[in-house]
């Protein structure tokens, strides 16, 4: 990505949406692989990892409404959420995240407030049971 050729202290991490597979790569992992880390190690290791190299991590999450949208593979669907969640809230400020999705529903969905809306709970029924993620950002509009 031209972020990495721009400026070498920033690691872009591009996740698409489109469709989750069972041998999904998680963001942390990919996160890990860039760093030449272990895989097992917690979210915390790695953004330590970060401060000591004096690097930062631009975490692009396109079609994020895809994930909200099916009810398949459910669990899964909540555990990218739950480690999304972590990145995200993370204050360090090593880690930033920029969100796409439908424009009309992206902040509804990323901050909760989708769950008031009976339509919208319909179309996205995971929002009942997901974490957050705007939790320690700015209210969404």
């Amino acid at each position: 990505m031209a972020t990495y050729m721009t400026y070498k202290h920033v690691i872009p991490i591009y996740f698409e949406y489109a469709g989750v597979a069972r041998n999904h790569v998680t963001h942390s992992r990919c996160l890990s692989d860039a760093l030449g880390m272990g895989r097992h190690l917690s979210i915390r290791e790695r953004i330590k990892k970060l401060e000591e190299i004096n690097c930062y991590s631009i975490l692009i999450v396109d079609e994020i409404d895809q994930i909200y949208t099916c009810t398949d593979e459910r669990t899964l669907r909540l555990d990218i959420l739950h480690e999304l969640c972590e990145l995200v809230t993370q204050t360090s400020g090593r880690i930033f995240t920029i969100t796409c999705g439908s424009s009309s529903v992206t902040s509804s969905l990323i901050s909760k407030s989708a769950v008031h809306n009976k339509d919208m709970l319909s179309r996205y029924s995971l929002v009942a049971d997901c974490p957050n993620l705007n939790g320690s950002k700015f209210r969404a509009f």
